[in-house]
C-alpha cells in the first residue's frame, strides 16, 4: 500500500492554526473489515465536498464480497462515513 498524506488544519482555542497529518496508514488503522476491503481491492478517488476532502474507495460490483461496494474517508475529520 503506497503511503499518501494530506494536511488536515484546524484551529485551537487561542486561534492558532493546528496540523494533523492524515495517511492512508491512520485510515487503515481506523476502519473495519469492509472499510479495509475498500482499500486493498478498491480505486481511490479524491473529492471535495464543503471544504471537507474525501477519499472515496470502490471496487467492482462483480466482486465476490458485496457490502456497498466501496467505502468513503473525510480526511478533515479523520473518520469513516456511512
Amino acid at each position: 500500500m503506497q503511503l499518501l498524506t494530506i494536511l488536515n488544519t484546524r484551529k485551537s482555542k487561542k486561534g492558532k492554526r493546528m496540523y494533523r497529518i492524515i495517511t492512508n496508514k491512520e485510515a487503515y488503522a481506523a476502519g473495519g473489515y469492509r472499510e479495509r476491503y475498500a482499500m486493498d481491492h478498491g480505486e481511490k478517488e479524491t473529492k471535495t465536498v464543503n471544504n471537507h476532502r474525501l477519499w472515496i474507495f470502490r471496487y467492482s460490483p462483480d466482486d465476490p464480497y458485496q457490502d456497498a461496494n466501496g467505502a468513503t474517508f473525510d480526511c478533515k475529520e479523520g473518520r469513516w462515513i456511512g
